[in-house]
């Protein structure tokens, strides 16, 4: 029996051929004992089925079979997913769990992908994820396992990887950009750099890269700095107070659910009131809640096949723009009322 009867279904015998051949089969003595050893209930068992009910195809399509042959990408999708469940985001674990997991290892017939390996998979994949999400959901309708017309809208800043410390306004980035052009032109004359500041490359190739990512962390500065020109003279910030990170120019600068100013994306959930199933997901570089609303519910649209009926969102996302959006959707939008200057200073009027 060939490794890949285990996932698939009756996917034809020359699916594989384009692929390495795993160390173990269904009939491989090692895989036996570890298959033995798995509760049947075990939550790798569980991954197998789930995979087994998507479509790989358009995975499978995306290898072109030529050079060395690739690990299978029906196995590697289940550990991933599997390590998922327990929170191990990284690779880098996932290769040192490949080899000491013994469910891992049963996953994977005894495959030892590497770092490298995980790291390709990894982005390989990212294309697939909202049509893998989408088919779940709708298998969840079709098994009447919710009724997809009650949902939750939220979201939530998560930190970005780049340095809390490490922020530029327009002077200091401008500053780094001619300290880069002057050590490139000192390489390109022959010129050594016995001086230069410890964040600065120490070749001509390190410092094209160096460059690269400063002048994209200027682009995205003159669009914030633009935005915020634009602003009420109240809510304006002084221009040397709009920032950018160099290392990860999307995120947006602002202060998370601790109080620290740094770096952020914003998360967004459209959950299931039924079930703990979430009908949409994005990330968003911004700190607010204006115009998610809509994009968030076509998202849903597109995963489930239908809008929710009601809609329970907090304060951020209580706007004209997604009233009149959910007005003219048919959704019943719940959500707390914003207080403003206004409303606030009239209601201490009201109270004397």
């Amino acid at each position: 029996m060939e490794a890949g009867s285990m996932l698939g279904g009756d996917a034809p015998r020359g699916k594989f051929r384009r692929f390495a051949p795993t160390p173990w089969t269904q009939e491989s003595p090692e895989w036996q004992v570890l298959d033995q050893r798995l509760p049947h209930d075990h939550l790798a068992r569980r991954v197998v089925a789930a995979v087994e009910m998507l479509d790989l195809d358009p995975l499978f399509a995306s290898y072109l079979g030529v050079g060395k042959k690739a690990l299978r990408p029906d196995l590697l999708l289940s550990m991933v997913i599997y390590e998922m469940q327990g929170k191990r985001a990284s690779p880098a674990q996932w290769t040192r769990d490949a080899r000491e997991s013994e469910p891992l290892r049963w996953l994977l017939f005894g495959m030892e992908p590497s770092r490298a390996r995980l790291y390709d998979f990894r982005d390989r994949i990212a294309p697939f994820l909202e049509e893998w999400n989408a088919q779940v959901l709708q298998r969840a309708v079709e098994e009447n396992l919710t009724p997809a017309t009650r949902a939750a809208l939220d979201g939530t800043s998560v930190a970005a990887l780049a340095s809390r410390r490490q922020l530029f306004n327009e002077e200091r980035l401008q500053k780094r950009c001619d300290t880069i052009a002057d050590a490139l032109e000192q390489l390109c004359n022959g010129a050594n750099l016995p001086d230069s500041p410890a964040w600065l490359a120490k070749t001509e190739d390190g410092l094209r890269r160096q460059r690269r990512c400063y002048q994209r962390a200027g682009e995205v500065l003159d669009e914030r700095q633009a935005a915020n020109a634009e602003r009420r003279s109240g809510k304006r910030k002084p221009a040397d107070k709009v920032l950018v990170s160099a290392s990860d120019p999307e995120a947006v600068p602002a202060r998370d659910k601790e109080n620290v100013f740094r770096p952020l994306y914003t998360v967004q959930l459209v959950r299931d009131l039924d079930s703990p199933l979430v009908f949409s997901y994005s990330v968003w570089t911004q700190n607010n809640d204006n115009g998610v609303l809509e994009p968030m519910v076509e998202r849903m649209t597109d995963n489930v096949g239908r809008k929710p009926e009601v809609l329970l969102v907090d304060s951020g996302y209580v706007s004209i723009r997604h009233l009149e959006f959910c007005a003219q959707a048919g959704i019943t939008l719940y959500g707390p009322c914003q207080e403003n200057d206004y409303s606030v200073q009239n209601r201490k009027k009201n109270s004397k």
